[in-house]
């Protein structure tokens, strides 16, 4: 079988577990280079508006390759403190390297800046921080939100189809920074 068609045949959970830290390297490389194509998410040129966009679609793509790629972003973009390439295992650093390079590929203007500037190889400290830069948790985002949508309104010119579906979009935003905003803190409670 060829390295290609290789690479393309699903890996059943678990079997990862099964090979050597070089060969699961390997397997993700060829997965990543196998990957360009399919299911990449378009580039994101870092405006706050396709942010939530971006991170579904790129976090959807590296989940279908093998371990645990979407488990780990979840993970990175929770954490309040710094993530250092020395404290993730030889795997994670691996899929730390994968998500660096997709990443720089994939994002531009502010966020590919953000990226630029981590740990050189550190995907999971760069998805941090693009998580931490565009939904940071504090409560000045909610009443930010709160006054985008008060006082949003059509502009000159503008359908007002187009404007109506912006505006609910940016209530959406707002009842999700709300119940995220309310649940972080009645678990900061719990603690």
């Amino acid at each position: 079988m060829s390295a290609a068609a290789a690479a393309s045949v699903p890996t059943p959970a678990g079997a990862t577990d099964l090979m050597s830290d070089e060969e699961f390297a390997k397997l993700w490389l060829m997965g990543l280079s196998g990957e360009r194509s399919l299911g990449r998410p378009k580039d994101w040129d870092g405006n706050h508006r396709g942010f939530d966009e971006f991170v579904f679609k790129f976090a959807t793509w590296l989940g279908s390759l093998p371990g645990d790629a979407e488990e780990l972003l979840t993970l990175s973009q929770d954490r309040v403190t710094t993530i250092t390439m020395a404290t993730l295992t030889e795997r994670q650093r691996v899929v730390a390297k994968a998500v660096s390079l997709a990443l720089k590929t994939t994002t531009g203007g502010k966020a590919l800046n953000i990226v630029k500037q981590v740990e050189r190889g550190n995907g999971f400290e760069a998805w941090r921080r693009l998580w931490s830069e565009y939904r940071p948790n504090i409560a000045g985002r909610k009443i930010n939100l709160l006054e985008r949508v008060m006082e949003d309104k059509p502009a000159s010119g503008e359908d007002f189809s187009s404007w109506y579906f912006s505006w609910t979009e940016k209530i959406r935003e707002t009842e999700e920074a709300r119940k995220d905003l309310s649940m972080r803190t009645s678990n900061a409670r719990l603690r």
